[in-house]
């Protein structure tokens, strides 16, 4: 085996290594490190045997075609090229592309962060891929262009994940080839929840460097080791996924609230949605009559108003038209005493409400009363609802009752203490005429 060792100290100058075409194919091994060539034209010739050439650390312009000649070579060694075009002027798949006995490439420290895609397409016995101190950020190589590939350096890079497709082909590369290795220290790995998997991947992995333990960079920005924070995966699973089942369980508790809620006012308001539903579906709507409800007149009111509605509005009722009534002093049961409103309200044919001030600003159940029968309107029995009121409430009823209300039903009273005049009667008669 014959060695050449340039000279470290060559500068811009013709060169001349071997004198004879016997010399030149007796050279095996070609070192020419760390010199300051600037330019380098034609070929080397006659290297029919070159099993490894080194040119790290030159400063070195040089042909395309200058590479052409080492169909032989077996170790290719480019580190820390000194100008930075070297890469841009000739690529690295053409100046491998006549190697096809390749095994060994080494572009330690190049400042590269991009290979092509095809690269070793001519090379399938390379068995060691030297990438280390480059700038690649994600994988650069393609692994079924490799089968043979033994060890692939990629330290010192800018890599912060790799994809599950180049983990997955990494996982069945390192299947048919059993002593398969990767290296992958000194990257910036991210150890963040989008990149759970390549985490797992990462510990689970048996060809890797360092054991797959890396330093990395936490969802907070503090560095922390892969395997360390693998230690407590329960931990990190919940922080990352935590708060997103937090939401998911908060979603279906509306949902089953909403539900529930639904499922209380279909029970609550059932009167109003059949009356909706049937104005919707059925063209011609029987008008309800007093007989199809349980009571005649349901009458709400405060009760510090019970002395009129007992011996003023009940005896004009019951006595004079012959109605039945609910009075919740008189009718409550045990028991809840809004749900049982709600009831006859439902089970009664026309609501009469006495709007005080009394009834607007003391009684705890004059807004929901007020809005529930408000909502029991319906095509079926669209003069359902009649209030008398206090002259001086007049303009202090909700806006709710107004947009259901024709003014014919609104009666006015201005002495609770005073019995009912001709018109009130002859008033209130006209709004429950057809219960008779």
């Amino acid at each position: 085996m014959y060695m050449l060792h340039g000279d470290n100290n060559v500068g811009n100058q013709s060169v001349q290594f071997i004198q004879t075409p016997r010399e030149a194919a007796n050279v095996t091994h070609f070192y020419f490190v760390g010199n300051s060539v600037f330019r380098g034209t034609g070929r080397l010739m006659g290297l029919t045997n070159l099993q490894l050439f080194d040119l790290s650390k030159n400063s070195l312009t040089v042909a395309p075609y200058f590479f052409d000649d080492f169909s032989s070579l077996r170790y290719l060694i480019l580190q820390s090229m000194m100008n930075e075009d070297f890469f841009q002027r000739v690529s690295i798949d053409r100046i491998i592309q006549n190697m096809p006995e390749l095994r060994y490439l080494d572009l330690t420290d190049n400042k590269l962060n991009f290979l092509p895609p095809n690269l070793f397409s001519r090379n399938s016995h390379i068995t060691h891929v030297i990438l280390a101190k480059n700038r690649f950020s994600s994988f650069p190589i393609t692994m079924d262009l490799v089968p043979n590939l033994k060890t692939l350096d990629l330290s010192g890079n800018a890599i912060i994940y790799l994809t599950e497709e180049e983990t997955s082909s990494l996982t069945k590369h390192s299947e048919n080839v059993r002593d398969f290795y990767l290296l992958l220290a000194e990257n910036n790995i991210a150890c963040v929840c989008s990149q759970i998997k390549f985490l797992l991947w990462l510990n689970i992995s048996t060809f890797l460097d360092n054991k797959g333990a890396y330093s990395c960079t936490s969802q907070d920005g503090q560095l922390i080791l892969t395997n360390v924070l693998w230690q407590d995966v329960l931990g990190f699973y919940r922080q990352c996924y935590g708060y997103n089942y937090f939401m998911i369980s908060i979603v279906l508790l509306l949902v089953m609230s909403f539900i529930f809620l639904m499922a209380y006012l279909v029970h609550r308001f059932r009167t109003a949605i059949e009356a909706y539903l049937v104005r919707i579906f059925i063209k011609a709507v029987r008008q309800m009559k007093s007989s199809d409800y349980k009571t005649h007149v349901f009458i709400g009111y405060a009760d510090e108003d019970v002395g009129f509605v007992r011996h003023i509005l009940l005896r004009y009722l019951e006595e004079d038209l012959k109605v039945s009534t609910f009075v919740h002093h008189r009718d409550l049961g045990p028991g809840y005493t809004d749900q049982q409103m709600f009831e006859s309200i439902s089970d009664s044919w026309r609501i009469l409400l006495v709007i005080t001030q009394r009834y607007l600003n003391n009684y705890d159940l004059s807004d929901i009363i007020m809005k529930y029968a408000s909502h029991s309107m319906s095509p079926a029995n669209e003069k359902r609802l009649v209030l008398l009121v206090q002259e001086s409430q007049l303009y202090n009823i909700p806006g709710y009752l107004y947009d259901v209300l024709e003014d014919s039903r609104i009666i006015v009273i201005s002495d609770l203490s005073a019995h009912l005049n001709y018109v009130q009667r002859q008033a209130i008669k006209q709004c429950l005429r057809d219960i008779q």
